[in-house]
């Protein structure tokens, strides 16, 4: 969870503000799974409860200040929507592209 908090330990640039390197992977603790499935009433959210694999390593006051961030990170804007209701319509395949672009956290 380090890795993906401090942009600097995975090495910035401009993967995302929660990045997890390749060559990290076989470090990790457990996998933690997002809410939601991306659409703008349902956008993607983390879970506030701790998970148990992680309560030795975690405090749960850190874990909910992680959840806020990516919550909030993930959080599909009013105007993205409708740009993207109206690419729908106007445009079809550029609706996608344009919401992947726009929700790259």
């Amino acid at each position: 969870l380090r890795c993906c908090w401090d942009r600097r330990l995975c090495g910035g640039g401009l993967q995302g503000e929660f990045y997890f390197a390749r060559e990290r992977l076989p470090y990790h603790q457990c996998r933690v799974y997002l809410q939601g499935d991306n659409r703008w009433q349902h956008s993607w959210a983390l879970d506030c409860c701790l998970p148990s694999a992680l309560q030795a390593w975690v405090s749960e006051t850190q874990w909910n200040l992680l959840a806020t961030r990516v919550t909030n990170a993930a959080h599909i804007q009013t105007g993205d929507a409708m740009v993207e209701f109206v690419l729908r319509y106007l445009y079809p395949p550029l609706a996608p592209v344009y919401a992947s672009w726009r929700r790259r956290v």
